[in-house]
């Protein structure tokens, strides 16, 4: 399966400094899948009045290429902090390079074969 690493641009901010990622975006069920977009009924939990909102303002900003392999289960379920790659939360860090990838799985011993990532085909 080919995923596609997609970021918001979205004022993360104000919430990273309250919340955790996982407590407004839910892990993928299946390989390959994105980490969930908050549904509006979330954001209204804190934000009251939002409840008539069909959308939450955001655009997205960065995906990989279609040949390249992403998990984000993988990499949570080996206790990667999301901050590792998305620091300071949203899109203060594009972690779509190789570079940025393979200098991480090589100081952790990580899998970094070329099918690790890109698709053989």
């Amino acid at each position: 399966m080919i995923a596609l690493l997609l970021l918001l641009v979205f004022p993360h901010q104000p919430h990273v400094e309250k919340l955790a990622c996982l407590a407004c975006h839910t892990a993928p069920a299946k390989f390959g899948e994105d980490v969930a977009y908050p549904k509006v009924a979330k954001c209204a939990e804190c934000h009251g009045g939002r409840e008539n909102a069909r959308v939450i303002p955001a655009t997205r900003q960065i995906k990989v290429a279609p040949f390249v392999y992403f998990d984000h289960r993988m990499h949570l379920k080996n206790d990667v902090a999301c901050e590792s790659c998305h620091a300071g939360g949203g899109a203060a860090m594009n972690p779509t390079t190789m570079k940025f990838c393979q200098s991480c799985h090589t100081k952790m011993r990580a899998a970094n074969g070329c099918a690790t990532c890109h698709d053989p085909r």
